[in-house]
């Protein structure tokens, strides 16, 4: 790997993993020789996708820590459609 190159990498590296995913789209569109204009337009909406999908990782990782410490406890599937059920028909006959 040539010099600027592996600096390019080093800098790309040090940023959010939301900018290094579309830096790897954008780079992946350029091979691909997709137009720029829509790889810009998609950027905003990928960065989104991607902070979402981190939010939605790190808050399963809080909740299985918290089931790994005995603070949270699981219920079956069968108990929360049970349950899920009852709901809606109390609802209902309201």
């Amino acid at each position: 790997m040539v010099e600027p190159t592996k600096s390019i990498l080093e800098s790309a590296l040090q940023l959010p993993d939301a900018e290094r995913a579309v830096l790897v789209r954008r780079l992946i569109d350029s091979l691909e020789g997709t137009a720029p204009e829509l790889s810009e337009a998609a950027d905003e909406e990928f960065v989104q996708d991607a902070e979402i999908e981190k939010a939605w990782a790190d808050e399963v990782k809080r909740r299985a820590e918290a089931i790994d410490r005995g603070e949270d406890e699981l219920i079956p599937g069968d108990e929360v459609r049970r349950r899920a059920r009852k709901l809606i028909d109390d609802a209902m006959d309201r």
